[in-house]
């Protein structure tokens, strides 16, 4: 096989939760005072969530937008998970590399509460070695791939991270991973100003979760 490992985002790649975060996000920041519209809030959703609690909160309340958040996110029920879909093919794309042999990781801006909980009730437990999300920190998304590559103990060169936005590829390209672009209906991407996908130069583009069974190496034909 090609790698060793292979590594998800999470939002815009395995599931589909732009609406989501616009609105729950949202409602968090109003619950800690501050007036933030629909639309406002789509212009800084892909900031992780320390640079939306940092742009729109004061300094001595930024840190209250997790609690706000953490609040909401107890006790979810099916109505919680409606607006929220599943990426097509995304269980059977990660029981196959696991199947072969394949580590998997998921490293993610979203707060790991939210990405447990979500796990358990789409069906993706037990399909990650490892998960590094969010919490109460400070850390950058490059900063948690370096820390799954290390629970993984794979080398960055061994490794494809899969992610739907600029940054994803980005951040991967800092760590020295492979990269790949998914650019199905969920991915975040197609909300950034016209993206430059030659200067951008992902090794992969994909459309659907499947193709990387063939990037993988283990589809014949």
């Amino acid at each position: 096989m090609k790698y060793k490992a292979i590594a998800f985002d999470y939002d815009g790649t395995l599931v589909d939760t732009y609406d989501f975060h616009v609105a729950v996000i949202g409602q968090a920041v109003r619950n800690c005072g501050t007036d933030i519209t629909p639309e406002a809030m789509e212009k800084i959703v892909r900031l992780s969530l320390r640079g939306i609690f940092d742009t729109t909160l004061s300094p001595e309340r930024a840190d209250e937008g997790f609690k706000a958040l953490t609040a909401l996110y107890d006790n979810p029920n099916d109505a919680f998970w409606a607006p929220v879909t599943v990426v097509n093919h995304a269980q059977e794309t990660l029981r196959a590399l696991r199947a072969a042999g394949m580590k998997t990781g998921l490293v993610t801006n979203s707060m790991k509460k939210l990405v447990d909980a979500s796990l358990a009730h789409f069906g993706f437990e037990g399909l990650f070695d490892d998960i590094q999300a969010a919490s109460g920190d400070a850390y950058t998304k490059e900063e948690r791939m370096v820390a799954l590559l290390k629970a993984l103990k794979v080398s960055p060169g061994d490794t494809l991270y899969v992610g739907d936005g600029s940054t994803d590829i980005i951040d991967a390209k800092k760590v020295g991973m492979d990269s790949c672009l998914i650019t199905g209906p969920a991915a975040w991407i197609h909300g950034e100003k016209q993206p430059d996908l030659e200067a951008l130069a992902p090794d992969f583009v994909i459309t659907d979760l499947d193709e990387l069974l063939d990037i993988a190496g283990l589809r014949q034909g």
